[in-house]
């Protein structure tokens, strides 16, 4: 039985404690906010600052180092040019150029990661808002589509949960290991 159910019966539907205590009941919300709430918050969004740390160091120390000044006659290039570059080469040797480096192709599997991540955490926050606000079990179900603009996206809640969580702890792997990698970089002093 759903939970989503069994709430909005008058008087529980007759069905006593004792019973429901026996029923297999379906609360996906509640297996939602299993991987996604509690603790398990906190540890997504550790992971998150992790992994946009090097990436987001990068930007403001590069930001902080450019030149406003006119008639200056330093070779440079567009913060975004360098911030590319950065990706691509993994940190090494930007200032030459696009040299594709290893460690991008685990940027782009973290970036992709990372957006699921990011709206499994924001359906999650949204739902127990919405449970919160209304004292009431909140309509969903793990088989319902995913839907973009309204439109489906051919992939359900369900099926992003099960890829998160066989993700997870590989993913927080890399992400450690990249992170590694940028800080164990040799830097001018």
């Amino acid at each position: 039985m759903e939970n989503f159910g069994l709430a909005c019966m008058t008087d529980n539907g007759g069905i006593t404690k004792g019973m429901r205590m026996q029923m297999d009941i379906k609360d996906d919300v509640a297996e939602l906010r299993q991987s996604f709430g509690g603790f398990k918050t906190l540890l997504h969004l550790i992971f998150l600052t992790v992994f946009a740390f090097p990436y987001l160091w990068f930007v403001v120390s590069r930001y902080a180092e450019a030149s406003f000044a006119e008639g200056q006659h330093v070779k440079s290039i567009a913060l975004w040019d360098a911030f590319c570059r950065y990706v691509v080469n993994g940190g090494l040797s930007w200032q030459a150029g696009y040299q594709l480096h290893w460690t991008f192709l685990t940027f782009i599997a973290a970036l992709l990661f990372n957006a699921l991540r990011v709206v499994l955490l924001r359906k999650t926050m949204l739902l127990e808002l919405s449970q919160t606000a209304r004292r009431l079990p909140e309509i969903f179900s793990l088989s319902e589509e995913v839907e973009f603009l309204g439109k489906p996206l051919g992939f359900t809640w369900g099926q992003l949960v099960k890829t998160n969580d066989f993700l997870f702890w590989v993913q927080g792997a890399a992400v450690l290991f990249s992170t590694f990698h940028f800080l164990t970089m040799r830097v001018p002093v």
